[in-house]
């Protein structure tokens, strides 16, 4: 470690000073973080397979799209179904950030909230 910048051999030893000062069990924290990443494989297999369906939508109903009475309808529609997971997850972070806020104000969570 002796070839380390002086300035990131303090951040390191800053680093281990708060995670051996205020961090729980170790082997709780590798189950959270394997508990994490296996909830974002698996969103992340659901985003594929939502695509999926949708470009098959697409395709099984292209002449309806882009020949059909309604073309607005069908392109507003289509434009809909590949926004969603974006619109669905500003709306969803938003929600969660509100909720947590109130909880972490009323409640004056020292670790949660800036309030101490």
């Amino acid at each position: 470690m002796a070839d380390l910048d002086p300035n990131l051999q303090k951040h390191l030893e800053y680093n281990c000073y708060l995670q051996n000062t205020y961090s729980i069990d170790k082997s709780k924290n590798h189950i959270l973080q394997n508990e994490i990443k296996s909830i974002y494989n698996i969103n992340l297999a659901l985003f594929i397979i939502y695509y999926l369906i949708v470009i098959v939508y697409i395709v099984l109903d292209y002449k309806n799209i882009l020949f059909g009475e309604q073309i607005i309808k069908h392109s507003i529609f289509v434009l809909f179904l590949l926004t969603y997971p974006f619109i669905i997850f500003a709306i969803q972070h938003h929600i969660y950030a509100i909720i947590s806020r109130t909880y972490n104000y009323v409640f004056q969570n020292i670790y949660q909230s800036k309030d101490y």
